[in-house]
């Protein structure tokens, strides 16, 4: 919790990249307790950021698809800072990789990680990346997974569709 907190701080003191650095030692530090699945990240373009193995902090930039590994682990804490993580990713200009990060943490397990505040960050990615039309799709379809896990918690306005 304190890397946490003090990701939050160098995120308001607009310190995205140090921010992004204590996320990651907490999603590290977390791994390194809990033993949790993997997570599986595909991204197809741009600059990233990666933990491997080790749980090592890297940055990465090929064109080709890649699959990417975070290790998912106390939910608690893990979430946060992961969903912190894709907020700097979005502030660094890379909101391929941010938009990577909500769609893996759903597609790792819906049922934890389809919360309401996860769905209005990515729906707001959605229509910021793409034109009306695709974004539009994109919602409806998360929309369905989490009709299809019946997640009725879930309001519908938090997919903001029109």
């Amino acid at each position: 919790q304190v890397l946490i907190n003090e990701g939050l701080l160098f995120f308001s003191h607009m310190d995205y990249n140090l921010a992004e650095g204590k996320f990651c030692d907490a999603v590290r530090l977390q791994r390194s307790v809990y033993d949790g699945p993997v997570l599986h990240i595909t991204a197809t373009e741009g600059e990233e950021l990666v933990l491997d193995e080790r749980g090592t902090n890297t940055t990465m930039s090929n064109s080709q698809t890649t699959t990417r590994r975070l290790i998912d682990t106390e939910e608690e804490l893990v979430t946060p800072a992961l969903n912190n993580m894709a907020l700097c990713a979005l502030y660094t200009c890379r909101m391929r990789m941010a938009v990577d990060l909500f769609e893996g943490l759903i597609r790792e397990d819906p049922t934890k990680y389809l919360t309401e505040c996860m769905v209005f960050n990515l729906c707001t990615l959605y229509e910021l990346g793409s034109d009306n039309a695709v974004s539009e799709r994109k919602k409806r379809i998360l929309q369905l997974v989490a009709k299809r896990f019946s997640l009725h918690d879930v309001g519908a306005d938090c997919f903001r569709l029109a």
